[in-house]
């Protein structure tokens, strides 16, 4: 009687671990594939502006949207990619539009020296060889936006696995190097939510840098 005991307890060992192992894979399989995001740049980009460069917030622009897309594949054999890139054009545009607020600007410093718009132009265009809008046009196309494009694109290659219900990345296969990432996230029907993650890794700690707060919702592609 008690070996049949012993033998069944084994049994529901057996079948529990294999439920649990079942679970796993089927968490994989459905995290299988290429996801991707599109996180709004905008907010930080206006803070950065109006701290570092003293943009008057009031002049920058509030109808045009810089996004950089998060492009996560997610392969078998455990092997990632991560790709975080920049909307060029949206980001040219956004620069393009800050030219009347920034004229703007000078015309009121001017203003506050006790110049008025008319002898600011003339000084100006002595000074410079060009009008105020010319010169601030100029200055804007001469934008250096390949820096921050190097800055914020990246494509990186990696591992990830599932387990205990949160995601992990890692450089290493084996998951033995510091770089682990750790990403809690759930599913709300067929998007994959991320709802936070602990990381050391470039892609995601620049994002988080920027502004760019959690969750981030991610659409199978």
């Amino acid at each position: 009687m008690k070996t049949t005991k012993r033998i069944a307890a084994l049994l529901l060992v057996l079948v529990l671990a294999l439920s649990l192992v079942a679970c796993g894979n089927q968490e994989e399989k459905k995290l299988l594939g290429t996801w991707q995001t599109e996180l709004d740049l905008t907010e930080a980009l206006s803070e950065a502006l109006s701290g570092s460069s003293g943009i008057d917030a009031a002049y920058l622009p509030t109808d045009t949207t810089v996004s950089i897309t998060l492009t996560l594949t997610l392969a078998e054999k455990q092997a990632c990619t991560i790709a975080v890139a920049l909307d060029k054009d949206a980001f040219n545009a956004y620069i393009a539009s800050l030219s009347d607020g920034v004229i703007e600007m000078l015309y009121q410093s001017g203003e506050e020296a006790g110049v008025d718009r008319e002898t600011f132009d003339s000084v100006f265009a002595t000074q410079y060889g060009m009008d105020v809008k010319s010169y601030v046009d100029t200055m804007l196309e001469g934008y250096d936006a390949d820096t921050l494009l190097d800055e914020v694109e990246s494509t990186e290659d990696g591992y990830w696995k599932v387990e205990d219900g949160k995601l992990y990345f890692s450089d290493e296969k084996d998951f033995s190097g510091d770089d682990i990432d750790e990403t809690t996230y759930h599913f709300d029907g067929e998007t994959l939510i991320f709802d936070s993650i602990t990381t050391e890794d470039d892609s995601f700690s620049q994002l988080e840098e920027l502004g760019l707060e959690l969750p981030w919702s991610f659409t199978k592609k």
